[in-house]
């Protein structure tokens, strides 16, 4: 088998968590608190397509603990999710978060460099993945359900005994330095998505990008990196979900094993400054190396757990997701735009929806601009018909067909609102909400937030 490591030092993607949201249709079920004597406490039970639960555990050094059985093949996914992302870092020390989604694929204080890696090939993973966001840095596998206390003894080493000394740190820093020349400095489209988030956010952390500054990384000391390591990586900073072909109480067990003696940190962090609000629409334009103009609008929107996320997700969908939606009509297919797309911004601070739109030749990123404000203005003043909010729900649930069968995107799931929301059921609540949206409360959040004095935009011009 073939281990493959994607390192994504952005986000991934959204829809497909959406899509994945889908899955949780059923409204959940709490049950009274339970005590093993092993340690560890059940929470609850939470139910998941009607058939199978979620099974919720806590463990005394505050470690958490997600289940959910799918007894289809003899396997498992095992996601670590670390509630720590680049908001939690600080000016002149930017990336670390993201920097050390690579060293914890390095040696420990028991295994040599490469033993991970090559002890999870040999056991037969199908997938070892790792991935940062600005709210949480998440590692991920699939393997055979005969290895799990094999991956769970190799993943509570990492969180603990990870060696932080100069040499591992000189050799992941140049290997993140090519990553952001290529990701960001050298990609017109990484650096428009950089210089959005730089325009919108002037005191808040989101401002800088995930991967960070280039100069910080240069100067990052390995004394200031194992700082930040021992406090975001502990029990109490972490969420393990579990999906697959197991039992849960047996995979408690196998993680009390494993995790419960490892000992809570106070976790310190840098209040992020709040934003403040925006008053006055910020642009900005990049002369680059590309054959055609290109925009990136972003509009200011709340938190993932604020009441207007779930009409605000069909109002993106009406204006940009899909061949169907309002943009797409008037901007690929009048032939003004090669491509249209947009990030929903769930995140677990104040965040950005992002419209990014690829021109075709010849035609100009501001007349793209006026055709978005037209489109946004006949929602202001007309709302959508409840054709498109059912379509809105309906590509979501087409989307499902592809996904309800993977145990990473159902572990996806869980991990992601869980770090986001601080509940996993906070995503449940929300997707069930999509049936309450009727078109006047789309129509308001076009006028809530989708205004020009809230809105930063980036030009991407030839040179």
């Amino acid at each position: 088998m073939i281990t493959t490591r994607n390192f994504s030092c952005s986000k991934f993607s959204i829809k497909i968590i959406g899509a994945v949201a889908l899955m949780l249709l059923t409204s959940c079920a709490h049950n009274p608190k339970t005590k093993t004597a092993l340690g560890w406490k059940k929470i609850g039970s939470y139910p998941y397509l009607g058939a199978n639960s979620v099974h919720r555990y806590e463990y005394p050094n505050g470690l958490k603990l997600l289940v959910l059985e799918d007894h289809s093949a003899p396997v498992f996914t095992y996601h670590t999710w670390f509630n720590v992302g680049s908001k939690d870092e600080q000016p002149g020390l930017t990336g670390l978060a993201h920097l050390f989604e690579h060293m914890m694929f390095k040696a420990t204080k028991n295994y040599p460099d490469g033993h991970f890696d090559r002890t999870l090939e040999r056991a037969g993973s199908e997938m070892t993945n790792a991935f940062t966001s600005r709210d949480y840095t998440a590692y991920v596998q699939s393997m055979p359900n005969e290895h799990l206390e094999l991956l769970v003894k190799l993943e509570s080493d990492r969180i603990v005994n990870l060696i932080v000394d100069d040499q591992a740190l000189n050799k992941e820093r140049e290997v993140v330095q090519n990553e952001r020349r290529f990701r960001n400095e050298n990609n017109p489209d990484g650096k428009l998505y950089e210089s959005i988030f730089t325009l919108a956010f002037k005191k808040h952390s989101y401002r800088w990008p995930v991967i960070g500054y280039a100069e910080d990384l240069e100067r990052a000391k390995s004394a200031e990196c194992y700082e930040f390591y021992k406090r975001f990586y502990a029990p109490n900073n972490a969420t393990i979900v579990v999906v697959g072909d197991v039992v849960p109480d047996d995979v408690a067990e196998v993680i009390l094993k494993h995790y419960g003696h490892l000992t809570p940190t106070e976790i310190k962090r840098h209040k992020s400054p709040v934003e403040p609000p925006q008053i006055a629409e910020r642009t900005q334009t990049l002369r680059q190396k590309i054959q055609v103009e290109k925009l990136v609008v972003g509009y200011h929107i709340p938190p993932v757990t604020h009441p207007d996320t779930a009409a605000l997700g069909v109002l993106r969908s009406v204006l940009a997701t899909g061949k169907s939606s309002r943009l797409h009509r008037k901007l690929v297919d009048a032939g003004i735009a090669s491509e249209i797309s947009v990030d929903d911004g769930e995140s677990r601070d104040p965040g950005l929806m992002v419209f990014f739109v690829t021109l075709q030749k010849g035609r100009s990123a501001k007349r793209a601009l006026k055709i978005i404000d037209q489109e946004i203005k006949a929602i202001q003043k007309s709302g959508v018909t409840q054709i498109e909010i059912d379509r809105a729900v309906a590509q979501n649930r087409f989307s499902l067909i592809d996904f309800q069968a993977s145990l990473h995107y159902r572990a996806m799931f869980l991990g992601y609102y869980e770090s986001i929301a601080g509940d996993f059921k906070k995503g449940v609540e929300l997707v069930n909400s999509y049936k309450t949206i009727r078109s006047k409360d789309v129509s308001r959040m076009a006028m809530q937030y989708l205004q020009p004095t809230q809105r930063s935009v980036v030009y991407g011009v030839p040179q």
